[in-house]
């Protein structure tokens, strides 16, 4: 899911929720900062990875 507006991240919380992945794009850095402080810890956890990333 690509969302053009990230602030305040309903769509990327639902996305990561069903297991999808989540880009999303804002021009104002603060609404950038919001959700990536609301989305991180719904985020998987990268150790997870067989190839390292």
């Amino acid at each position: 899911m690509c969302v053009p507006r990230v602030a305040p991240a309903p769509p990327g919380l639902a996305a990561l929720h069903l297991g999808r992945r989540y880009q999303g794009i804002d021009i104002n850095p603060a609404f950038h900062d919001e959700a990536l402080h609301r989305l991180t810890p719904h985020l998987p956890d990268d150790s997870s990875h067989e190839d390292g990333g």
